[in-house]
């Protein structure tokens, strides 16, 4: 009696694994399906959509760094370069040495007009990967010279 019952207590345990583990793996493939999503609208221009199914993934996985860094260069194509320096700090806690989470953070900073801080993550960029095509004004502000272009202000009559 006593081993049916350990018999039966051990289906149920191993029943209840696989249904936790189905869940978990129907989750993990429902995630893949949405950051492939956001991706797409990310590539195609549609950023409030493109956020929106990263936000989903973040929901269930808060530290996915693709949903992280998705989201950001969404942010930072909506102008929304303060809210996507969050979600790369995010990432770049946990993977200091992720390459679009540097990389994003530098043309955030440089958006902000904080180039001095910017200039930081470019130069990690240019030790990480030194053949990746940087534009004049980046290459300006690693090397210090770049200013603010002048504007000429015309008072209103």
């Amino acid at each position: 009696m006593k081993s049916t019952l350990l018999v039966l207590s051990a289906i149920c345990a191993l029943l209840l694994l696989f249904s936790f583990s189905a869940r978990y793996v129907a989750a993990l493939e429902d995630a893949g399906t949405l950051l492939n999503a956001g991706y797409y609208y990310l590539d195609h221009g549609e950023y409030s959509k493109a956020i929106y199914c990263f936000n989903i993934v973040l929901q269930s996985y808060p530290e996915n760094p693709d949903a992280l860094i998705g989201k950001a260069y969404a942010l930072i194509e909506l102008q929304m370069y303060d809210k996507a320096i969050t979600s790369l700090d995010k990432v770049l806690t946990i993977y200091p040495y992720n390459f679009d989470a540097v990389y994003g953070k530098a043309v955030a900073l440089s958006a902000l007009g904080k180039y001095h801080d910017a200039k930081f993550y470019y130069d990690q960029i240019q030790k990480m990967a030194p053949k990746f095509p940087l534009s004049e004004k980046n290459l300006k502000i690693i090397h210090g010279r770049y200013t603010v272009p002048y504007q000429t202000i015309i008072p209103h009559r």
